[in-house]
């Protein structure tokens, strides 16, 4: 039986990849209320992937692959078009194609865009139909339509939209030729939010740039097993050292907003990198009771300490971190407050915290 199936991939988030171990970690888009994406400077949530009846039965798995090469674009000079039906054309070149596998891509003509069909022997000739179809009653560059009849019976165009000129001649992105399968995932029905393998094809070469896709695979009822294509596409960032731990700085309180929540203000005692990133975070008590001030009477300060409400951002003028933190509000006695700054990197990695003491006096 001759069934045609063409599933999606699950829609991936990010990558990061460690040049030493050749770690590679990619994370799927999911639909957990407010998950953070570690390898991006995000918090969201999507709707979930399921996979659909067919690929659920029929022992779907889900492959990761890393592409070879990108896709290939070539400069064609179109000579003839012919009609054959409705948005459909039969596109001849002056010269054949010398590379790449063109079924599926794109040919464009400024701004005119066709998905190419069958490719012929030559690479010379090939069968476009056009992207964006017209709505039933409206046609492009003029050709006429019959709104009375179903588009399947809309009669032949006269005039071709690709004109006898230059044009641009694209491959498939998802294109297997393009990829070079990793490593599957047979739990297709219960896919983890995270993908971890090893990937010891990747160049080492300092300018050489990972891409990864996945796509499902099932049973085909034919006995052969199929492939739907490949999803989108994530380029790896690479893993580097951890942050450095943020310089010293002084607090001060602005004040408290309507709710009662504290706004303060760090001052660093040097100027950061303005691309730096930074997370400020309190806990009551002393920075020298916590592990990282050094002693371990309250344990670490980086597992107990409470983020602010701003979350992760960029310091102001490269010397000041404002931030508004849920600390409450003594009333008999001051109350001793450790402030910890750390820096975040683009995929998640921190550096230690910087801890300095602030005190909240009695109202």
């Amino acid at each position: 039986m001759n069934f045609d199936h063409a599933p999606a991939s699950p829609p991936l988030a990010c990558a990061v990849r460690d040049r030493e171990t050749k770690d590679v970690r990619i994370e799927r888009l999911v639909s957990s209320p407010q998950a953070t994406l570690d390898c991006l400077d995000m918090t969201a949530s999507y709707p979930e992937w399921i996979p659909d009846p067919v690929v659920a039965m029929r022992g779907g798995q889900l492959e990761i692959a890393r592409r070879i090469r990108p896709p290939t674009g070539l400069d064609v000079t179109i000579t003839r078009v012919v009609p054959l039906r409705r948005f459909e054309y039969l596109v001849t070149l002056r010269e054949p194609m010398d590379a790449g596998q063109f079924s599926r891509g794109t040919l464009a003509q400024g701004n005119v865009r066709g998905t190419i069909g069958d490719v012929s022997a030559d690479r010379r000739t090939l069968k476009v139909m056009l992207d964006g179809q017209a709505t039933l009653g409206s046609s492009p560059q003029g050709t006429a339509t019959d709104p009375g009849c179903p588009p399947s019976q809309q009669p032949v165009t006269s005039t071709p939209v690709f004109t006898n000129s230059a044009a641009r001649a694209t491959e498939d992105p998802s294109n297997p030729a393009l990829w070079y399968p990793l490593t599957s995932v047979s739990t297709i029905n219960a896919l983890p939010a995270v993908f971890s393998f090893k990937d010891r094809t990747v160049p080492s070469g300092p300018l050489e740039v990972a891409v990864y896709a996945a796509r499902v695979g099932f049973n085909g009822f034919d006995g052969v097993f199929a492939y739907g294509p490949y999803g989108n596409a994530v380029t790896a960032l690479d893993k580097q050292l951890p942050p450095v731990k943020p310089p010293l700085f002084e607090i001060q309180i602005l004040g408290r907003d309507y709710y009662g929540r504290l706004a303060v203000e760090a001052k660093f005692t040097r100027v950061v990198d303005p691309a730096a990133t930074f997370v400020m975070a309190w806990a009551e008590g002393m920075p020298g009771m916590w592990a990282e001030g050094g002693d371990a009477t309250k344990g670490s300060f980086a597992a107990s300490g409470t983020v602010g409400l701003l979350g992760k951002h960029r310091a102001h003028r490269q010397t000041q971190l404002f931030e508004v933190l849920e600390a409450p509000e003594p009333h008999f006695l001051d109350m001793p407050l450790t402030i910890g700054i750390k820096e975040v990197d683009a995929i998640g990695q921190e550096s230690e915290y910087s801890l300095v003491e602030l005190v909240l006096p009695a109202t």
